[in-house]
């Protein structure tokens, strides 16, 4: 059996490596050659396969070298195919269900009865997508760029509406930082309750005591003004490391709503980053925060993480990611199908996904998706979330009226920036030019109707 202890990045260091070697082949067809030996195919009907399939005529010794080359990924030594070739066959399939698990179709898992922990075409969506889910997309978020970004910069900011995949990215951010054998400290401010949120002192605390927990280290800071806290984290925290520190912040915008937190907190962080370009030690450490929305909170710009950095918007999908998606999932739909549903809900990750997801458990085409919603806005595949959309509004009254007068008035509305940051931060709204434009057709049908 395929023991093996590579981390993510190596096997793809390893993998690319061998996909990628100037030989008879491109690393496309290549991969054609892995998948059709899990298939279980012998190297010589997989030299007539590529005949027959490809149009490419290659020679079964390097097909057999190549195969050779596959198993040593996962073994540390030559492996004799001849002896126990089923059994070799499936570990490999697992090996590639860990680290690659696109390679595996349904059809190889059914033969061989594999089991594994990655979404099924029969799994509602989540949020955020695991890491080995094959449903994720990279949108150009590649160990390259993960190599290229995350060590240059130290300070980063993710910015994208509810459920449009910033944790997912996160995800992917912290293991392959932690591949690397870098520190990481990963804090969710939603795993805060309200009281600690709207409380400077009671959210110093909950923050550096969840840092120094997480590097096994003590929190004896008691006075969380700003001088003191940036002592502690220098003689406390970097001081005792040998290797970057990665801070990853998701949610960040859960502080907004308190401006005397949002105030302090940004300013801190701002004085984190800039320690970072005179002194040394300041510059191992990395700061990578996510939010759904700008802060409202009039801040100091010379004191504000939000006008610094590297940011990251995170769009909704393209008509060529929804197509890619579609393909996943074993849909076929049509381009013009596709800009329809784009026109309907925008792009929205989570609401493209949902969508396929109902198409393959109803056995739905995307036209009939489409003619269902279109004819009733208020019961539909949608309808759980966003009836959870109308409940915020509902509890809010005086952002339900203001969300109705958008409605009425399209973008003719002026927004406080407080009012723009919480419709934005649902996902409802856009900002350009101070002026705030309905997301998608789906709210301004069904909020017409329900509000």
């Amino acid at each position: 059996m395929i023991e093996s202890q590579l981390t993510q990045l190596e096997f793809n260091q390893k993998y690319n490596k061998l996909i990628s070697q100037k030989d008879t082949l491109s690393p496309q067809q290549y991969e054609i050659v892995i998948k059709e030996h899990l298939q279980g195919k012998t190297d010589e009907e997989i030299v007539t396969y590529l005949k027959d399939n490809q149009a490419l005529k290659v020679d079964q010794a390097t097909i057999s070298r190549f195969i050779a080359s596959v198993y040593e990924i996962g073994f540390d030594q030559k492996v004799d195919r001849r002896k126990d070739k089923l059994t070799l066959i499936i570990d490999l399939c697992k090996f590639f269900l860990q680290y690659k698990p696109e390679l595996i179709s349904t059809k190889i898992k059914e033969k061989y009865n594999l089991q594994d922990d990655s979404p099924s075409l029969n799994s509602y969506p989540s949020q955020p997508e695991p890491i080995n889910s094959i449903f994720y997309l990279e949108r150009g978020f590649t160990d390259k760029w993960f190599e290229e970004n995350l060590f240059k910069n130290r300070l980063i900011k993710i910015k994208s509406s509810h459920k449009t995949g910033k944790t997912s990215l996160l995800m992917r951010m912290i293991d392959f930082v932690k591949n690397y054998g870098y520190s990481v400290v990963n804090l969710s401010l939603l795993d805060t309750d309200t009281n600690v949120l709207n409380n400077r002192e009671s959210f110093y605390q909950w923050f550096f005591t969840s840092i120094t927990e997480q590097l096994d280290l003590e929190n004896t800071l008691k006075d969380y003004s700003q001088t003191n806290c940036v002592k502690f984290v220098e003689k406390n925290i970097l001081k005792h490391l040998h290797n970057p520190l990665f801070l990853f912040i998701d949610d960040l915008d859960k502080i907004f709503l308190s401006p005397d937190v949002t105030e302090n907190f940004a300013s801190l962080l701002r004085s984190f980053f800039n320690k970072g370009s005179h002194n040394q030690r300041w510059n191992q450490l990395h700061l990578i925060i996510a939010y759904s929305t700008d802060c409202y909170v009039e801040l100091d710009l010379n004191k504000s993480p939000f006008n610094v950095g590297f940011p990251i918007k995170l769009p909704n999908l393209t008509l060529s990611e929804i197509q890619k998606l579609a393909q996943l999932y074993q849909l076929n739909w049509q381009e013009n199908e596709i800009n329809n549903l784009i026109k309907m809900i925008a792009g929205h990750p989570f609401l493209i996904r949902l969508t396929m997801y109902y198409c393959v458990k109803n056995k739905l085409t995307l036209s009939e998706i489409i003619k269902e919603v279109t004819n009733n806005y208020y019961q539909n595949i949608y309808s759980e979330y966003l009836q959870e959309l109308a409940a915020t509004l509902e509890n809010n009254p005086q952002l339900c009226v203001l969300f109705k007068n958008i409605l009425k008035a399209n973008n003719k509305v002026e927004l406080t920036r407080k009012e723009a940051y919480l419709l934005e931060s649902l996902g409802l709204i856009t900002m350009a030019n101070n002026q705030p434009n309905l997301t998608c057709n789906l709210y301004q049908q069904y909020f017409s109707q329900c509000l």
